[in-house]
């Protein structure tokens, strides 16, 4: 009997190792976008609308949970509706800037906001969360915009921003069309990257205890599995479009599809076959008319 003890006693003592390893990685990630450089740093030759021919307005915004906001407003056709741009980890409001021009040509007023903890807004010092948390910025744009008299609203996210974005919508019926680009919903994904050989028993109970320190759902993660997935059934009555690139790692082409799915058979979506994860600057020459196109069909607006 004593060796099943000791089996026992080995087999939680792993348990709660991998859990405590999770507890720091979620620690670390939460940090993670602190001092962090944009990944397109040293590429572009432009940094504010200015650089790219337009006009803006520096707007701040406050969130239900006390942190203030700040981006960028570029006015369009006040008859039509407005888009905000949720960026993801560790990027800021220029993520989506290179969209900019063409969103603006095609009469929309687009809101380009740094999240909480990116770029010039206030830090949590609950740091990221992969949406948990960061949806409320989303809410607060929403509420920004509708204070500006806009009651059709359009949203755009990256990777984390495009989890944001979908727990958001799901609150949030001012939310009427959705564009969601490199995001997906298996929380284990950075560790798959990272730690290819370690088992997948592992990488789960480090991912559990991860998502335990953002502040994921006990039901979310049992699955390690993010709520978008579940919420995006409550989506299909919406216009949704979602981009991926089909070299994408963190979100692998099983995943994009397996989540698209979720949002019901009106979803759009497609692949950029050369993309990787986070695909704007690497195909916005097909990615620009996608997105004009789908929103103008999105609010049944003409074609320019």
């Amino acid at each position: 009997m004593s060796w099943m003890i000791w089996i026992a006693a080995i087999s939680v003592g792993l348990v709660l190792v991998c859990f405590g390893l999770g507890l720091v990685l979620g620690r670390f990630m939460a940090a993670s976008p602190r001092g962090a450089k944009p990944h397109y740093d040293g590429r572009d030759d432009f940094r504010t609308p200015a650089d790219l021919g337009l006009e803006a307005e520096d707007v701040a915004f406050g969130t239900d949970d006390g942190f203030t906001l700040r981006g960028w407003l570029i006015a369009g056709d006040p008859g039509k509706p407005a888009l905000l741009c949720m960026h993801g980890g560790r990027d800021d409001k220029r993520y989506f800037l290179p969209l900019a021009p063409a969103l603006h040509a095609a009469g929309y007023t687009v809101l380009l906001f740094d999240g909480r903890c990116h770029g010039d807004s206030d830090d949590d010092p609950g740091g990221l969360s992969l949406g948990i948390r960061d949806h409320r910025d989303v809410l607060a744009a929403v509420e920004f915009l509708g204070g500006r008299g806009f009651e059709r609203i359009g949203a755009l996210g990256c990777s984390q921003g495009g989890a944001s974005v979908v727990i958001a919508a799901a609150q949030e019926p001012r939310i009427k069309a959705l564009w969601i680009e490199s995001s997906g919903y298996d929380i284990t994904a950075p560790l798959r990257v990272m730690a290819p050989w370690m088992p997948a028993f592992v990488r789960r109970l480090i991912t559990m205890g991860t998502m335990v320190h953002l502040g994921y759902e006990a039901r979310d993660v049992l699955t390690t599995h993010g709520p978008q997935l579940r919420l995006a059934a409550r989506l299909q009555d919406r216009p949704v479009f979602l981009a991926h690139g089909g070299r994408d790692e963190i979100a692998p082409l099983a995943d994009f599809e397996t989540y698209a799915a979720q949002f019901g058979p009106g979803a759009r979506r497609w692949v950029l076959e050369r993309g990787k994860h986070c695909i704007l600057r690497r195909g916005l020459d097909e990615y620009a008319p996608r997105a004009v196109g789908f929103f103008n069909e999105a609010f049944s607006l003409p074609e320019a």
